[in-house]
């Protein structure tokens, strides 16, 4: 669930849903094995009419009326983070654990998807982020990456409002900037191309949270910091 809280902590209000509930509603395939995200909201989203999406970590999205009513469940595997754009799409994070031969034709992979929901929580789009970095001229970063298990580790999405475009043209509006902490990368991608645009890394380590700020520079969480030899 979630709390809503003023500047001194005095709650004021509280949402909650188990996650049981909002798979039997909408029902896909068998239920999870590992329901480590069950238990709690890894990300939400507060709308004005007080209406909320939840994020169930590596399970689902949820979302809720302000009396904690469900409204809609997308059990698709959402983790770590979403975004809401200004037309009302919602933009998240969504894994899926399979076998990619091309990576690995014997162990199954996590691979990361940037998800384009509609205010219903009808799915419009899936760009595999696995297939935007091939598609691109970064593809030399699958030299360090590896070929089982979480590979990416992808944990955050942010649509675009092309305040830098002017001097970054990769960083136009409508495109996603996503952190993929396994290979410290920060990239940006273009969902129609479905390609990787822009992309840095080596000045961090298993990093979070980029943003840009309206400075129009970036703001960047550095989990580890600069390893030195």
């Amino acid at each position: 669930g979630a709390v809503l809280m003023d500047m001194e902590g005095h709650v004021l209000h509280r949402w909650e849903y188990a996650f049981i509930d909002a798979w039997r509603a909408n029902p896909v395939n068998e239920l999870p094995k590992n329901t480590k995200g069950a238990g709690f909201w890894r990300r939400a989203h507060l709308y004005e009419n007080g209406d909320i999406l939840g994020i169930y970590d590596g399970m689902g999205l949820v979302k809720v009326d302000k009396d904690s009513k469900l409204i809609w469940s997308y059990m698709e595997g959402a983790h770590h983070d979403l975004e809401v754009a200004d037309d009302g799409r919602i933009y998240v994070l969504v894994r899926e654990a399979h076998i990619v031969p091309r990576i690995n034709p014997h162990q199954p992979i996590l691979e990361d998807f940037v998800v384009v929901l509609d205010a219903d929580g009808n799915e419009l789009s899936r760009t595999s982020v696995v297939a935007a970095l091939e598609n691109s001229s970064y593809e030399d970063i699958f030299d360090s990456m590896g070929d089982d298990g979480d590979i990416l580790h992808t944990n955050t999405v942010e649509v675009l409002d092309g305040s830098l475009a002017d001097r970054l043209p990769a960083f136009r509006a409508g495109n996603v900037m996503i952190s993929v902490r396994k290979l410290d990368l920060i990239a940006v991608l273009d969902l129609d191309r479905r390609e990787v645009v822009w992309a840095m890394s080596g000045l961090w380590s298993e990093q979070h949270d980029p943003s840009v700020l309206r400075s129009d520079r970036l703001l960047i969480f550095d989990n580890v910091g600069p390893r030195y030899e």
